[in-house]
């Protein structure tokens, strides 16, 4: 079998569609991409462009990244150290991080793991992902 070399992109809005495929991306991430391989006044219209038909949103961006880490049981420290060096702003990181945590059942998955883990490794776990300690405040198991 002959392996065919992939035809580099000479459309940028076809680029950044095969990009977006993938995941979505945050606009200085398009806009880092892009300038790879194409003009600056090629990036800034193609941005433009992706802007308008509502393809690149920074702020649906960073809601739906906190809704995923959280799934993934990634703290809010996590998701917003992420989100920043995607070059999301911070005030749509906070709104974001805000409504997810809302949304998000976190006592319910604190449950779960309390079955597999005491208070303390338990405590250390959440920790590490990147919740605030705090969040087991009325932990019987301090110790």
């Amino acid at each position: 079998m002959v392996w065919k070399r992939k035809k580099r992109e000479s459309d940028p809005l076809k680029y950044a569609s095969t990009l977006m495929r993938y995941r979505p991306r945050s606009e200085r991430e398009m806009r880092e991409r892009l300038s790879r391989r194409f003009p600056a006044d090629v990036v800034e219209e193609t941005i433009r462009v992706l802007k308008e038909r509502g393809l690149l949103d920074d702020e649906r961006f960073a809601l739906m990244m906190a809704r995923s880490e959280l799934a993934k049981l990634h703290g809010p420290r996590m998701i917003r150290s992420k989100l920043l060096s995607l070059g999301v702003e911070e005030e749509y990181i906070e709104s974001a991080l805000e409504r997810a945590m809302r949304e998000f059942d976190i006592s319910g998955e604190i449950e779960r793991l309390r079955k597999r883990m005491d208070g303390r490794k338990l405590r250390e776990y959440l920790y590490r992902r990147g919740f605030d300690p705090k969040i087991l405040e009325n932990d019987p198991f301090d110790g």
